[in-house]
């Protein structure tokens, strides 16, 4: 048997999302990026997950969600790593390859 990749979270989105271009195989490509609290039973100690998310798909992610949104990501783990000041750093996110958008916020008319 294989390994196993994926994960499913749900959460709210802790501030609008990210969206820039980047290039590969020379076309632009669309990235989307955001980070969700999901509490664990309580809000007082909330895990924060980064999400990523590809392409048109990503770019209506970027139209349509906003700050305190619930929403539910299914996906897959991925690590890649930066360096920064000399240091090499590990990022995990959460590659989506679905998003199902929740209730916005009262406050929002979006």
């Amino acid at each position: 048997m294989g390994d196993i990749n994926r994960c499913i979270v749900s959460g709210r989105l802790v501030k609008n999302p990210t969206l820039y271009y980047i290039e590969r195989n020379n076309e632009q490509v669309a990235v989307c990026q955001f980070s969700i609290a999901s509490d664990r039973g309580h809000r007082k100690n909330p895990n924060y997950i980064d999400i990523v998310v590809w392409r048109e798909y990503g770019e209506s992610c970027a139209n349509h969600l906003v700050a305190g949104q619930e929403v539910t990501v299914d996906g897959k783990i991925v690590t890649r790593f930066r360096i920064d000041n000399g240091k090499n750093i590990k990022i995990t996110e959460l590659h989506a390859e679905e998003v199902k958008f929740g209730q916005k916020p009262k406050n929002e008319s979006k």
